[in-house]
């Protein structure tokens, strides 16, 4: 079944570490739902069923996976870095140059794959670019999100202050254009409503 934007995840705006590590499996889940198309079809026609997978993955990462990435990048990544940790720095600035890589990979495979809407079918080479790409990106993904579930998101849990979390929290509502206390589930994938992008 094809994940849809805006189900619910655990985390709120009020716990904005959880709701990091949130994003990160909708990240994942609908990485594998591309993947899944591509094997699947072979590239081919696409039925109904595909279609609505291909479209809805490439709308959350032409539209939600930038909110993300202002979240860490804009919001939390800063706020660490005045904290003058040896650790977190070096795995910042490997997880914004991650940031520069993934993003550059998600802008071609979102040209790919609207053509692929706009056509109904993908050429062979299309395919293999396609798939070349995804399988990258997954790869990529399991290190970087790893690094931040596991050591990044613990090591500023330890370093910030409640009133620096809770700061970060109104941040990411406001990128999102919703209010602080929307209930959980709801934000990690919404529209951005002000064209922030990442210092």
């Amino acid at each position: 079944m094809a994940l849809q934007i805006g189900a619910k995840a655990e985390g709120s705006f009020r716990e904005p570490l959880q709701l990091l590590s949130d994003c990160h499996r909708r990240i994942e889940r609908f990485l594998q739902q591309l993947i899944h198309v591509a094997e699947q079809t072979e590239g081919d026609g696409l039925n109904e069923a595909y279609r609505d997978e291909l479209d809805t993955a490439l709308r959350y990462f032409e539209n939600a996976e930038p909110l993300h990435t202002a979240d860490e990048e804009v919001s939390l990544f800063p706020r660490l870095l005045a904290k003058k940790h040896e650790e977190a720095e070096r795995i910042i600035r490997t997880l914004e140059a991650d940031h520069d890589v993934v993003g550059a990979l998600h802008k071609a495979v979102g040209e790919i794959g609207k053509r692929w809407l706009a056509r109904g079918y993908l050429e062979k080479q299309e395919l293999e670019e396609l798939l070349e790409k995804l399988y990258f990106l997954r790869n990529t993904y399991r290190r970087h999100i790893g690094m931040e579930d596991q050591v990044l998101f613990p090591l500023a849990a330890a370093l910030l202050s409640a009133e620096e979390l809770e700061v970060i929290g109104h941040e990411m509502a406001d990128r999102r254009g919703v209010p602080f206390d929307t209930p959980p589930g709801m934000r990690c994938a919404s529209r951005r409503s002000k064209q922030e992008q990442p210092k």
